[in-house]
């Protein structure tokens, strides 16, 4: 993996707060005036499908959750991250990065990109929203990725069981460059600030809450506090963190520390059981 260098479609944002891990926070949005262009481009690859899921994680990498990683992960960036949970640069510096994020393809997809260097991304409605640069086609072990991400293969794994059994046998990696901002026009987009917005509203502010209850009753209850008075609204930022949830205990927990970083906080409270899955299902 390379030290971040910037271009034309990679902004790298500083800020007067605790540095992003790794040095710089990516944000891989293509600016307004190249979009069309790289639309036009787009249109004319090769088009890999995703999940739901797979948006919000090209989400979260797209606005530097996961800085310094500019795309879905590639063999090498995914063996570390699953067996040392880091990933380390060419001159011996590392960044933590305890789950791999990963884009799972079948065999017809894989049949179907050929000899292709980039692909496009598409919604599952057919939206496009991404290229997916200089890729690497590798075989998806999911027995070796459930056994290191959950220390088991026992059954019973909501993440294993609702995205990794049925994915396909073949994960893709490459740089990505999104199209337009990811948006999901359920009435909470106003809630989503990205880790530049977020570290912007700490600057201007001087200084934190990003954060199971369902999203729409969760933020609820959030913006009760602040109207309330229990919490300070100058001092206050209540903002959705966006990536999906593996319920991989303290592996996991190492993830979400890892992208408050990004986002500028200092600090990062973790209670009971976190990101535990509770009662086992039976």
């Amino acid at each position: 993996m390379q030290v971040p260098v910037q271009s034309s479609s990679t902004s790298l944002i500083k800020s007067s707060l605790i540095e992003p891990d790794g040095g710089f926070l990516i944000d891989l949005i293509v600016p307004e005036s190249e979009r069309e262009v790289k639309t036009v481009e787009a249109e004319s690859l090769p088009k890999v499908r995703l999940t739901k899921i797979d948006v919000e994680w090209l989400h979260v990498i797209s606005e530097g959750w996961a800085s310094p990683l500019k795309g879905f992960m590639r063999e090498d960036e995914y063996l570390q991250s699953l067996h040392i949970f880091s990933l380390r640069f060419k001159d011996g510096s590392f960044v933590n990065k305890s789950l791999p994020i990963v884009l799972a393809i079948d065999d017809e997809t894989k049949e179907s990109i050929g000899s292709s260097s980039d692909v496009g991304l598409v919604r599952p409605d057919g939206d496009l929203i991404a290229i997916l640069r200089r890729i690497q086609i590798y075989k998806h072990n999911k027995e070796e990725r459930i056994a290191r991400t959950w220390g088991t293969t026992a059954p019973g794994l909501p993440y294993v069981e609702e995205v990794i059994t049925p994915a396909g046998n073949w994960l893709i990696g490459g740089d990505l460059e999104v199209l337009k901002p990811i948006k999901y026009n359920d009435g909470l987009d106003h809630y989503r600030l990205s880790p530049k917005q977020l570290r912007q509203e700490f600057d201007r502010r001087g200084f934190t809450k990003v954060d199971d209850v369902p999203l729409d009753v969760r933020m609820e209850q959030h913006s009760k506090v602040l109207e309330d008075g229990v919490l300070d609204p100058e001092t206050t930022i209540v903002a959705i963190f966006p990536s999906p949830m593996h319920y991989a205990g303290p592996t996991e927990v190492q993830w979400h520390a890892k992208a408050r970083i990004n986002a500028g906080a200092n600090f990062y409270i973790v209670g009971r059981d976190p990101a535990g899955m509770g009662t086992q299902r039976r």
